[in-house]
């Protein structure tokens, strides 16, 4: 699912990292994470954009203001106990660096 033009919702950019930077982040491992991603935002009924960093990589997820945070924190379980595990078994370890939250003008909160 890709975030729609819906300038009325909130948005929150959850970024990714790797916890060893010589570790290498390959097109494989983000392939994986993108697919639990998109399971996940499958079954939350979640739009989200998933973009692939050097290092990584970030989900920007739409939601109300009521509700800041959640789907990150959904999001963060979701990878701990499923991708995460996987990856950490091959020696790849990933980190939660933060969350940005931007209002509807792309304000940061």
């Amino acid at each position: 699912m890709d975030i729609a033009d819906d300038s009325k919702d909130f948005r929150s950019e959850c970024k990714y990292d790797l916890r060893d930077p010589d570790n290498r982040f390959t097109p494989q491992h983000f392939d994986r994470v993108h697919r639990e991603i998109l399971i996940w935002s499958l079954q939350k009924d979640v739009p989200c954009k998933i973009a692939r960093t050097p290092t990584g990589f970030t989900v920007t997820v739409p939601h109300p203001t009521e509700i800041a945070g959640a789907y990150g924190m959904s999001l963060f379980v979701h990878l701990q106990t499923e991708i995460f595990l996987e990856l950490n078994a091959e020696g790849i370890s990933l980190k939660y660096l933060d969350d940005v939250q931007t209002d509807p003008e792309g304000r940061f909160r």
